[in-house]
């Protein structure tokens, strides 16, 4: 699924990554930008289990088999949280 999605246009698709550091990496920026994807933090090491198979923001798992781009992501993220 990946393979077949990287540089989507106009709007890349998300590569999810959860880490506790709310700082930007620019390695996984980088490699997640090479690869034809936008990087999303969709929060902490807490937030991991939203990424993983069957979580809400995987694609085999809440996301019924679709990509997000950035900002559909983003909507999903914030409307998540504001119902946690």
């Amino acid at each position: 699924m990946l393979s077949t999605s990287a540089n989507r246009r106009p709007h890349p698709a998300v590569l999810f990554h959860a880490t506790d550091d709310a700082r930007p990496r620019p390695g996984w920026r980088a490699s997640s930008k090479t690869a034809g994807f936008d990087p999303v933090r969709p929060g902490g090491v807490a937030a991991s289990g939203r990424i993983e198979v069957g979580g809400d923001l995987h694609a085999k798992g809440g996301l019924n088999g679709r990509l997000l781009h950035k900002e559909a992501a983003s909507l999903l993220i914030t409307s998540k949280q504001a119902v946690s």
